[in-house]
């Protein structure tokens, strides 16, 4: 039969010293190197980024600022769609009246499935009339060879003067 052995730390409550020997040994600062950031350098600067991190919530000043901060109209969020997820979702979007269909063309406002940017990334099959904020210039080239047609929402002009890359692209992939 097993026997259930009670742990260091459980033995060890309600002891004073708990295993140190002297009370003095374990509670002053002196045996470990002093108080606060005291010794940091001594142990190679290994605590220093966690100290420096926790700085605010240890009492030691105000929080640290890394980084800049960017202005919010210069933000964009970005959620982008690859060809290749759009041509496999198509039909679930059919059914769901998300996207219409019109003799042999798919007419896709991404706005309504919730995208704002459209992606070249896969194999282009059916013909598509896409509606969207934003498009990659592959994705409109594949976009016309395959006879479909891309019209965006915002201008080109305004969409190149805000810049070739987006702050944050989220890309749906299957």
């Amino acid at each position: 039969m097993t026997v259930n052995k009670r742990g260091k730390s459980r033995k060890r409550r309600g002891s004073q010293t708990y295993g140190w020997g002297k009370k003095s040994r374990a509670r002053s600062a002196g045996s470990h190197s002093g108080k606060g950031r005291c010794g940091l350098g001594k142990r190679g600067h290994c605590k220093k980024p966690t100290m420096l991190k926790l700085r605010h919530e240890l009492g030691l000043g105000p929080r640290t600022k890394i980084g800049f901060k960017r202005h919010a109209s210069v933000i964009r969020d970005i959620k982008a769609i690859t060809l290749r997820s759009l041509v496999c979702k198509l039909d679930d979007y059919v059914s769901d009246k998300l996207v219409k269909k019109e003799k042999d063309m798919f007419i896709v406002n991404l706005r309504d499935i919730g995208f704002n940017k459209l992606l070249s990334n896969g194999k282009l099959d059916v013909k598509l009339r896409v509606t969207s904020d934003y498009f990659s210039a592959k994705a409109i080239d594949k976009i016309k060879s395959a006879g479909g047609e891309a019209i965006p929402l915002i201008s080109a002009d305004v969409a190149t003067s805000e810049g070739k890359k987006a702050d944050s692209v989220k890309v749906d992939k299957d």
